[in-house]
């Protein structure tokens, strides 16, 4: 069971990371530039 469960667990890892760094970004790009 944890040979699949830890590509997984990596792929929502990075997904959730990419989402965070998306959503600062846009936020960053919303108070930078009114």
């Amino acid at each position: 069971m944890s040979v699949p469960l830890r590509p997984m667990l990596t792929g929502i890892y990075c997904f959730s990371s990419l989402i965070i760094i998306e959503l600062l970004g846009l936020h960053f790009q919303q108070v930078v530039l009114p």
